[in-house]
């Protein structure tokens, strides 16, 4: 018997009707799905929960240790790639660009032009200010160096130094001068007027007394001065 949306057929005589009432998908349709996103990203090495875009009962801890599985494994590939594929295809490359003259150095030699460093990308830390301050800790201590840990970013550290030396010129280049600070003087012409006026006024009251002083003995010589006038006289 085919039923389609809203519509049955007749039932013949002798038959009985029995509902049908299809329940998809069931309860435990989404544990399904989970249990084979599971299986997918163990077959792939990956961590589950970034495969399925699913942060349901995650902790720090648990992310970070599983980030560090996966990152292992990808490293892993990297490596691999590098030595299977960027080595020879480097070596192979250098030979030809020297012999044609494309690539003009101080020797045609290969052999002195191999030791490079290919540089796979990298992963920011989890806990950036925890990590760093790790990082601090170990280089301290010299059980670590700034290569390795710019490394597992992803950063090369001859990069770095060359972008701080860049980002310091420019700030020399474009830091706008400093203003002329004015020093905070003191009027000194009116303080050195009122020191000459009062100098002045000074002189002044001593020249005063002193002709006071004068015309005082000047008075109390008058009498004898006008006695020995009188005698000459007489």
């Amino acid at each position: 018997m085919e039923a389609n949306p809203g519509t049955f057929e007749i039932v013949p005589d002798g038959y009985e009707f029995k509902a049908w009432e299809p329940e998809h998908p069931t309860a435990q349709f989404p544990a399904f799905i989970k249990q084979m996103l599971r299986k997918i990203a163990s077959g792939f090495s990956v961590f589950y929960n970034v495969l399925a875009n699913d942060a349901e009962g995650v902790s720090y801890s648990t992310m970070r240790s599983f980030a560090l599985v996966e990152r292992d494994d990808w490293r892993s590939i990297q490596q691999d790639f590098i030595d299977l594929w960027r080595r020879p295809l480097y070596s192979t490359w250098l030979g030809m660009a020297l012999l044609t003259g494309a690539l003009k150095l101080a020797s045609r030699d290969p052999s002195r032009y191999m030791a490079v460093r290919h540089r796979p990308r990298g992963w920011q830390w989890i806990d950036p200010e925890k990590e760093a301050k790790a990082a601090v800790i170990s280089i301290q201590n010299g059980l670590g160096t700034r290569t390795g840990f710019l490394a597992e970013k992803g950063e090369d550290l001859e990069d770095v130094f060359a972008e701080l030396a860049r980002e310091r010129e420019l700030a020399r280049s474009t830091a706008s001068p400093s203003p002329v600070r004015r020093r905070a003087t003191r009027r000194r012409p009116a303080t050195g007027t009122s020191r000459r006026m009062t100098t002045a006024g000074r002189e002044r009251q001593w020249n005063e007394s002193g002709a006071d002083r004068r015309g005082e003995r000047v008075r109390d010589r008058l009498p004898a001065v006008r006695r020995s006038e009188q005698r000459s006289r007489s």
